[in-house]
Order: structure tokens, then C-alpha cells, then sequence
């Protein structure tokens, strides 16, 4: 009778043991890195349902507002993806790939990025300063939102006030160093709190002229998708990625 309760209570342990450790990665188990999509794929875009998203805390600390000559010292070397969000009127800076609007697809070299929703015709060159990275930006948003980072209103044309886009970019499965630019050279009238997998970055000086944000990343479903926090107006001037060696 005392082996069969011995036994009994050994197996319950067993078994609440194997429900605790079940969703932990195996100590020492090497990340799952995906193969980018190769130019001329067909890329899926998940829906809605399936971006990761869970309660976080929002961080006031990332994101510093930057003056424009603050923006000329940043470091260029080092990145591996370097993206320039501009009008389609505007010439490509050097060094840069361009985005213009465009959907979420292949645009050459290995890299797949876009919008997620529609097109984002919001995009402005305002020929302010002579940078140009800084001199262009696209709006996530026009006017304030009431959505969630991850929610959008499908009746809202693009370019009216609260139609609500987000931005994804295809990356292998990894630690990423992310330095985002949003802002604008002629106004301030912008709030550049942004989501970056649903982690939100709150703009810590709203009416600042412009922003950086400096994070370092895990990438885990294949691809990272920036959106706008609830309420703010993110104008996206440059992005730079690289993987954490």
C-alpha cells in the first residue's frame, strides 16, 4: 500500500514538473534564426489576430529628443539595413534604401518591407535642412488615435485623421539593434510614441522637433512590425537595423 501511494505522488510531481518547464527554452539551446524571403517571394502578412501582443509597460526612457544638429553626429557605419522614409519625388540618400509608401513586399538585395494595411500616402520632403534623412518623413498616422497599436480602422482611407497603418520589416529570427529617427524639420506638432512588436516606446518630450530611439530587440515570428502608440502621431524619418554579435 506505501509503495502504490510512493509511486502515486511520484508520478504527480513528474507530471506538475513537466507543466512548469514545458514552454522554457532548453538551457543552452541555440535561437531559431528563419532564411529572409528571397527577392520575388511571396511574403504573407499575418492578420491582425496573430501579432504578439501582451501587457507591457511603457518605456519613457529609450526614446531622447534630439536637436537636427545632434542628428548630423549619429554614427553611420555599423548598420546592416538602413531605410530612408520619404516622398517618391525625393532622391534616395546614399547609403539608403528608400521606402515611399509601398505595401509589404520584396524590394530587392534580400529585403522585404513595407505597410501593412494600404499604402501610406502620407509622406512629406519638406526641403528644410540639408541632410536629407532628416529632410523627409512618413506620417503613421494624421491626427490623433483612439486605436490600440495593433488595431485598425478599415474604413479610414489612408491619409485622414485616425487611419492608423503599421510597418513591418521581414528579419531573420534574433537579438536586433534598432535606431529609429521620427520627426519632423518644419513642425512639432507630433507625439512619436511607437510600438515595436507591441513593446511600446512612449516620445518622453512631445513637441520636440525630432526623436531617436535606440533598443535592442529580439525577433522571434520571422519579421518586426513598428505601429503607433494610442493617441500618438509618429512621423518616421530613418531606420537602421542590425544583428547583435
Amino acid at each position: 500500500m506505501r509503495s502504490t501511494l510512493v509511486a502515486l505522488l511520484l508520478l504527480v510531481v513528474g507530471i506538475a514538473a513537466w507543466w512548469l518547464l514545458r514552454d522554457r527554452d532548453a538551457a543552452g539551446a541555440p535561437e531559431r534564426v528563419a532564411a529572409l524571403p528571397a527577392p520575388g517571394a511571396t511574403v504573407p502578412v499575418l492578420p491582425l489576430a496573430d501579432v504578439p501582443s501582451r501587457p507591457l509597460s511603457v518605456d519613457r526612457t529609450a526614446m531622447i529628443a534630439v536637436t537636427i544638429e545632434d542628428l548630423s553626429t549619429l554614427p553611420s557605419d555599423g548598420w546592416t539595413i538602413a531605410i530612408n522614409f520619404q516622398h517618391p519625388a525625393m532622391p534616395v540618400p546614399d547609403g539608403l534604401v528608400a521606402d515611399t509608401g509601398e505595401m509589404f513586399a520584396p524590394r530587392g538585395d534580400g529585403l522585404v518591407f513595407g505597410w501593412l494595411e494600404r499604402r501610406a500616402t502620407e509622406s512629406r520632403w519638406r526641403k528644410r535642412v540639408a541632410d536629407a534623412r532628416f529632410d523627409s518623413f512618413i506620417h503613421f498616422t494624421k491626427g490623433p488615435s483612439a486605436l490600440g497599436p495593433h488595431q485598425v480602422d478599415p474604413s479610414a482611407p489612408t491619409g485622414s485623421d485616425g487611419a492608423v497603418l503599421r510597418w513591418a520589416i521581414a528579419l531573420a529570427d534574433g537579438d536586433w539593434r534598432v535606431e529609429a529617427v521620427l520627426g519632423d524639420p518644419a513642425f512639432a506638432d507630433h507625439d512619436n510614441g511607437i510600438a515595436i512588436d507591441a513593446h511600446p516606446f512612449a516620445d518622453s518630450s512631445p513637441g520636440s522637433t525630432f526623436d531617436v530611439l535606440r533598443v535592442e530587440h529580439r525577433v522571434r515570428d520571422g519579421r518586426l512590425v513598428i505601429a503607433p502608440l494610442p493617441g500618438s502621431t509618429p512621423k518616421l524619418c530613418l531606420l537602421r537595423l542590425a544583428p547583435v554579435r
